[in-house]
């Protein structure tokens, strides 16, 4: 059962990495996308893999706190940065 929805995630990922991209942080994702792509639905094919990140919920902790530090509105353009990312 989950290798069927392993191969559904894997095919769309495949179209949406197939589509035309101009933007040059479009193309910088699509290379991270390339090189990571082998571990995005490990869940899916290893049982002991948790469907929840919390290692990542951690990583991105920081950039939230910059997000509520005063001093992170004066950057250009950070705030909203990291606000995106947050999301």
């Amino acid at each position: 059962m989950l290798a069927t929805y392993a191969a559904k995630a894997d095919n769309v990922l495949t179209r949406l990495m197939r589509m035309p991209i101009v933007h040059p942080a479009g193309q910088a994702l699509l290379r991270q996308i390339k090189a990571w792509r082998g571990k995005f639905f490990v869940f899916l094919s290893n049982r002991e893999v948790p469907a929840t990140n919390n290692i990542s919920e951690r990583e991105i902790c920081p950039s939230v706190v910059f997000e509520r530090s005063p001093t992170a509105s004066a950057r250009d353009g950070m705030h909203r940065f990291m606000r995106a990312i947050a999301l």
